[in-house]
C-alpha cells in the first residue's frame, strides 16, 4: 500500500513539473498578421498578430528576432515596427515569444512604392475607446482605380469609392476595436491590381480623466484639513486636482479596482456652507467633469442648495425635480405652495438628494411654486420652482424635401443647414442637400435660389469658371453662412473643404469666388476635368491653406472670418486686409479631440460645430463634448459655459427618463446637453442652445441655469412648447428678444419660435 502511495505521488509530481513545459511548448502559432504588406518609405507601422488561439499578456512580438514593446488586446498582440526597417524592399520576420518558447515566423513584405498615394484622411485623430460603433474613415489621395479597397489595420473594409482619377476619394469602415488602445492604426489603399499605397496613420490619443466618486463627498462646516479620495479612471502620475479652480496637493494611488488621487483639501475651503467644485486635469490630455463636494451645517437641520430643474415651461407632463442639499433624509412632508406632495411621489436618494415628482396639474399654468421640505430634523426655507409661460412654434416655409422656389409650404428645401440675415432684411439659407444658396423675403414670403446648380448637382465652380462645360456656379454641401455689413456672404463649403464668398453686384446678383482653402483641377477616371477641394490641416496663405470639414462661420470685430474646422477640432481665422483674404491661422485649439479649457493652442475641442459672436466673445457649440464653450477674443482663453458634468450626476441621482422634455435641466453643474449644434443670445444675457440629439431649444441664464423652452420629441408638430417636435434641427438665430428662427433640417423647414 505504501508503495502504491509513493507511485501515485511520483506520478502527480511528474505532472506538476512536466505540464508547464509542455503547455509553454504549445503556445499558439501565428494565424494571421495585419498588415502583411506595406510600401517602402512608410512611417513607424503598427502590426497586429493573431494567434491560432488567444495569446497571453506575457507574450512578446519579435521583429527579425528582436523583441519590441507589445500591447495585449483581447487575445491578440500589437506592436510597432520601426520605420528604419521600411526603407527598401525586403521581408521582415514576425514571430511571438512566450517564456522560452517562440512561434514560427510570418512575413511582413515591404514592397516598392507605387503611384497610389494617400494625401489625407479624416478623422486624423481619435480618443482611445471613445467610439463605440463602427465609423467611417475618409481617404483622399491619387490614382485609386479598379475595385479599390481601404485597408484599416491591415484588414479589408467595406469601401465606397466616390471619386477615381488623379485626385481620388474613398470611404472605408473602422472597427471600434482598432481604436481602443493608445497608439496608431495604419490606413492603406489597395487597388484591384494589387498595387498598394503608402500608409497613413489614424492617431489614437489617451482619454481625458474621468471622476466617478469623491470620498468623503461632504463634511461639516469648519472641518479641519481633509484628505479627499478622488476616484475614477484615466488618471496619470501628473494628474492635478483643482478645488474651486485652485490647485491642491494630491498623490496618485492605485487600488485593486480603481485609481484614485488623494487630494489634501485645506480647512480654508470649509468655512462656509455650500458646494465646492472638484475637477481633475491631465496636462496636455484633457479636463474631467466637475463633481460637487458639500460643506454642510452641523446637526440634522435640512438645507436646500438647489432644485433641478428650477424652471419648467407650463403644459409639461409630470416632471421629476431633483433637490440637492443636506440632511434630506427622514422626510415627513414636501409641499408646493402649501399643497402636500403625495408620499408615492417622493423618493429619498441620499442625505444629499431627494427626488420629487411634480404633478402635471400643478404645472399647467404659469406661476411660482414655493417648495418646502420638512424632515425629522426640521424644516427648510422655501425655494421657488418657476412655471413659465409656454412658447409657440410655427412654420415659415418648407414641407416635403425638394428643390423649388415659391412661398410657404410650396417652397421646397432639402436638409437646409444654416441661415443669416442680410442688412436689407433678407434671409439667406445654405440649402445643404440642394447644394445651393437660397434667399427668403419675409415681406413677400417668397423663396428664390440665388446661387448653385438649378438641379442641385454638387461641384466646385466659381463665377470666373463658368463656361459651356460649367454653365453655373456650384457648391458641395454648403453649411455655414454669415453676411457682412456690405452684404458680402461667406459660406463654409463643407464638401469642398473651402470657404466661398458671394459679393453682391449692382445688378442684384452675386459674384462667387473661393476665399480660402486649397483646390486643384483634377482628371476623373473617365478623363473629364473638374475642380476638387483638398482636405487636411495646414495654415498658409489663403489659397494654400487646408481645412477638414469647415462648419460654423462668424465674423470678428475686425471683419476677419472665423471658422470651426470640425474634423481638425480647432477654430481657424481667415485674416482679411482691405476686404481681401491674406492667410489662414489656427487661433484656438491644438487639433487633438478632448475637453480642455485654457488659452490658444492648449485648448481642446471635440467636433466644434456652431459658432456665434456675442460682443467680443465667441460661443462655440462643442458637439462631441456635449458642452457650450466661450472664447474671450481678447485673451483667446476658453471656458465651459454649460455641460461640465456630462451625464454622470444625472445618472447617479436617478433621473433616467431621457425622453423627458426637461431631462438634464438645472444648474450648470447638473445640466446635460445632448449634441449642442447651434446657439444664439438675447439682450438680457441669456444664451439659447439647440440640442440636435434632444430635438429641443434650451436657455442658459446668465447665472448658468438651463431650462428647456420648446421641443424634446423627434418628429414634426407646431404649437405650444410641450407639444412641439423637431427632427434633427441644425441652426437657430435670435431675431429679437421674443423671436427665434430655427432651421429644422430633418423636416426640411424653417420654423419660428415665439417666446412669451
Amino acid at each position: 500500500m505504501r508503495g502504491l502511495k509513493f507511485s501515485l505521488l511520483f506520478f502527480f509530481l511528474s505532472l506538476f513539473f512536466i505540464l508547464p513545459s509542455d503547455a509553454a511548448a504549445q503556445i499558439p502559432g501565428i494565424k494571421n498578421l495585419f498588415p502583411k504588406k506595406v510600401a517602402v518609405g512608410d512611417s513607424d507601422l503598427r502590426v497586429r498578430v493573431v494567434g491560432k488561439k488567444k495569446y497571453k499578456k506575457t507574450s512578446v512580438i519579435l521583429v527579425n528576432g528582436a523583441p519590441i514593446t507589445t500591447q495585449f488586446q483581447n487575445g491578440t498582440l500589437l506592436g510597432i515596427v520601426d520605420s528604419d526597417l521600411l526603407t527598401q524592399p525586403t521581408s521582415i520576420a514576425i514571430a511571438v515569444k512566450t517564456g522560452n518558447e517562440t512561434t514560427s515566423s510570418e512575413v511582413l513584405s515591404v514592397v516598392a512604392a507605387s503611384n497610389v498615394t494617400i494625401t489625407a484622411i479624416r478623422p486624423r485623430i481619435v480618443v482611445a475607446g471613445d467610439i463605440g460603433t463602427t465609423f467611417g474613415v475618409e481617404v483622399q489621395g491619387e490614382n485609386f482605380k479598379g475595385p479599390a479597397v481601404v485597408r484599416v489595420g491591415g484588414f479589408k473594409t467595406t469601401t465606397d469609392v466616390r471619386r477615381k482619377g488623379d485626385l481620388s476619394f474613398a470611404v472605408g469602415t473602422v472597427d471600434p476595436l482598432e481604436v481602443e488602445m493608445v497608439g496608431s492604426v495604419p490606413v492603406q489603399i489597395e487597388n484591384g491590381d494589387g498595387t498598394l499605397s503608402n500608409t497613413f496613420n489614424i492617431i489614437i490619443t489617451p482619454p481625458g480623466p474621468n471622476i466617478t466618486e469623491l470620498e468623503p463627498n461632504a463634511v461639516d462646516i469648519n472641518t479641519k484639513t481633509t484628505i479627499v479620495k478622488v476616484k475614477g479612471s484615466n488618471f496619470t502620475t501628473d494628474s492635478k486636482v483643482f478645488v474651486n479652480g485652485q490647485l491642491v496637493p494630491s498623490v496618485p494611488k492605485k487600488g485593486k479596482k480603481t485609481i484614485e488621487l488623494d487630494a489634501t483639501v485645506d480647512a480654508s475651503f470649509f468655512t462656509k456652507i455650500g458646494q465646492l467644485q472638484v475637477q481633475v486635469i491631465n496636462p496636455n490630455v484633457g479636463d474631467s467633469e466637475v463633481l460637487l463636494f458639500d460643506v454642510t451645517p452641523i446637526g440634522k437641520t435640512p438645507l436646500i442648495y438647489s432644485i433641478d430643474p428650477s424652471n419648467i415651461v407650463a403644459g409639461n407632463k409630470d416632471v421629476e425635480v431633483i433637490v440637492l442639499g443636506a440632511n434630506l433624509d427622514n422626510v415627513k412632508t414636501v409641499t408646493l405652495s402649501g399643497t402636500k406632495v403625495k408620499t408615492s411621489q417622493i423618493v429619498e436618494i441620499s442625505k444629499r438628494a431627494l427626488k420629487v415628482v411634480v404633478d402635471s396639474k400643478m404645472i399647467s399654468t404659469p406661476k411660482t411654486l414655493n417648495l418646502v421640505i420638512t424632515t425629522k430634523g426640521g424644516t427648510t426655507s422655501s425655494v421657488p420652482l418657476v412655471i413659465e409661460p409656454s412658447a409657440s412654434t410655427s412654420t415659415l416655409l418648407g414641407s416635403i424635401p425638394g428643390f423649388s422656389d415659391g412661398s410657404g409650404k410650396d417652397a421646397l428645401l432639402a436638409n437646409p443647414s444654416q441661415l443669416a440675415f442680410a442688412p436689407n432684411g433678407m434671409i439667406f439659407i445654405a440649402d445643404q442637400a440642394n447644394n445651393a444658396i437660397r434667399k427668403f423675403d419675409p415681406t413677400t414670403n417668397q423663396l428664390t435660389t440665388i446661387a448653385g446648380d438649378p438641379n442641385g448637382i454638387p461641384g466646385f465652380v466659381d463665377t470666373s469658371e463658368i463656361s459651356d462645360k460649367n454653365p453655373t456656379v456650384r457648391f458641395s454641401n454648403p453649411i455655414g453662412i454669415v453676411i457682412d455689413l456690405d452684404g458680402t456672404m461667406y459660406v463654409s463649403d463643407f464638401g469642398n473643404d473651402c470657404i466661398r464668398r458671394l459679393r453682391p453686384t449692382p445688378q442684384g446678383g452675386f459674384v462667387v469666388d473661393t476665399l480660402a482653402g486649397k483646390s486643384r483641377m483634377a482628371t476623373n477616371e473617365d478623363g473629364k476635368k473638374e475642380r476638387v477641394g483638398q482636405m487636411g490641416f495646414l495654415d498658409d496663405v489663403a489659397d494654400r491653406a487646408v481645412f477638414s470639414g469647415p462648419y460654423g462661420i462668424a465674423l470678428d470685430q475686425d471683419r476677419n472670418v472665423l471658422v470651426t474646422d470640425s474634423f481638425n477640432n480647432v477654430i481657424r481665422k481667415v485674416v482679411m486686409v482691405n476686404g481681401e483674404p491674406q492667410k489662414v491661422v489656427t487661433v484656438i485649439g491644438n487639433g487633438f479631440p478632448g475637453l480642455s479649457d485654457g488659452s490658444g493652442t492648449s485648448v481642446q475641442f471635440n467636433r466644434p460645430l456652431g459658432l456665434v459672436m456675442r460682443n467680443n466673445s465667441l460661443i462655440v457649440s462643442d458637439f462631441g463634448n456635449n458642452s457650450l464653450r466661450q472664447v474671450d477674443m481678447n485673451s483667446n482663453s476658453v471656458q465651459v459655459v454649460v455641460g461640465l458634468r456630462r451625464r454622470i450626476q444625472s445618472t447617479a441621482l436617478g433621473q433616467t427618463d431621457i425622453n423627458s422634455p426637461t431631462f438634464g435641466d438645472g444648474n450648470k453643474f447638473f445640466a446635460v446637453l445632448s449634441g449642442p449644434i447651434s446657439s444664439t443670445f438675447d439682450s438680457l444675457g441669456n444664451i439659447y442652445v439647440l440640442d440636435f440629439n434632444g430635438n429641443r431649444v434650451r436657455r442658459v441664464s446668465p447665472d448658468g441655469v438651463v431650462t428647456t423652452i420648446v421641443g424634446g420629441t423627434r418628429g414634426f408638430e407646431d404649437g405650444s412648447s410641450a407639444k412641439v417636435a423637431f427632427r434633427d434641427p441644425r441652426f437657430m438665430l435670435m431675431v429679437d428678444d421674443k423671436t427665434i428662427i430655427i432651421v429644422d433640417s430633418g423636416n426640411n423647414r424653417v420654423r419660428r419660435v415665439g417666446l412669451p
